[in-house]
């Protein structure tokens, strides 16, 4: 998973593997406007359950976060059918 929260970097957020079929990963963001997609196998894939997105300069669309002041972490899943890679992104839920 890359965004601006992690500078673009995709090696710096891995979603972890949790078993079946699917991949996870706790972020805590302080408040603010965050972009993101998630990367599978090398290629950037679009996150389809993001209410908000936004064109990016490649021809593709960025995600949207917000993270209102006082809000507590928030998970990214991805839901998969093979391991390591490729599969269904779960999109942000945020956990209470």
């Amino acid at each position: 998973m890359a965004g601006t929260f992690n500078n673009w970097n995709p090696e710096a957020t891995r979603l972890v593997f949790i078993g079946g079929k699917k991949w996870f990963k706790d972020l805590t963001l302080a408040p603010g406007r965050y972009e993101y997609r998630f990367v599978v196998d090398g290629g950037w894939v679009d996150d389809p359950k993001a209410k908000v997105q936004v064109p990016n300069p490649h021809g593709g669309h960025n995600a949207v976060l917000e993270v209102p002041a006082g809000a507590v972490s928030f998970e990214a899943g991805l839901r998969t059918g093979r391991a390591p890679g490729g599969g269904e992104p779960l999109g942000w839920l945020k956990r209470e």
